[in-house]
């Protein structure tokens, strides 16, 4: 009887441990699909959210698409047992709401609901970011990926085009001439040059020895009759 008295007194002394916050009302359930444009996306406890005065990354919301493109601006609303982001959703597909917020027992608690966009017919696509936006600073938005249409990269050669390239390579020569460049026509004439200097010279060799020999016969006609002579006697 005694023990059972004892434990009975410690029973009611132990105060019951509370239980960490849950969700009881978001804009849209895990799993549903949200067809309507709304202005924001909130998530709702079953007690208070504490605000951490100077850490504004004690409650966050984020919004992801199924690439991991993030949208919004990075500031999370709390009023009350509220928590609520700018629905800055971009095209139709599949979506993932996360949160995490500190409940009243100072403990945070995280979760997911996943949905599906299916926008209506007026709705303009916000702007994708590649990575999660913080709250005061300009998101830097997903780059577009080029075109992998080789005749995009390489548009065809216009008749303007071609003019403007001769133009070029012409401008090209002529700086190059007037920096020191010899163009090719150049050697090609002194070779030209050349070759006619050594026929030149061979020719008029030749008729320099010709008329050498013409005048050395002109001033020694007895000898010229004398070789006829001595081979008129051998004959």
């Amino acid at each position: 009887m005694q023990l059972l008295a004892a434990v009975s007194v410690i029973s009611s002394l132990v105060l019951p441990l509370p239980a960490h916050a849950t969700v009881i009302d978001s804009t849209v359930e895990d799993g549903g699909t949200l067809t309507e444009s709304v202005e924001t996306l909130s998530v709702t406890m079953d007690e208070e959210i504490l605000q951490v005065p100077g850490v504004e990354t004690a409650n966050v919301l984020t919004l992801q698409d199924a690439s991991g493109n993030y949208y919004g601006d990075g500031c999370t609303t709390v009023e009350g047992p509220s928590a609520s982001m700018v629905a800055a959703l971009g095209e139709a597909g599949e979506y993932v709401f996360a949160y995490t917020v500190v409940s009243a027992d100072t403990h945070p608690v995280s979760g997911e609901i996943a949905f599906t966009w299916e926008p209506p017919a007026d709705h303009e696509p916000s702007p994708a970011l590649p990575d999660a936006p913080v709250c005061g600073e300009e998101p830097q938005e997903t780059a577009v990926p080029e075109s992998n249409d080789d005749s995009a990269q390489e548009p065809e050669a216009t008749d303007t085009d071609v003019a403007e390239e001769t133009t070029t390579d012409d401008a090209a020569q002529e700086e190059g001439t007037e920096e020191g460049g010899v163009p090719p026509w150049v050697f090609i004439l002194v070779s030209v040059a050349a070759v006619a200097l050594i026929i030149g010279l061979i020719i008029g060799n030749w008729v320099r020895a010709r008329r050498m020999w013409a005048g050395w016969q002109d001033k020694h006609p007895d000898e010229n009759h004398s070789g006829d002579d001595s081979r008129d006697d051998r004959q």
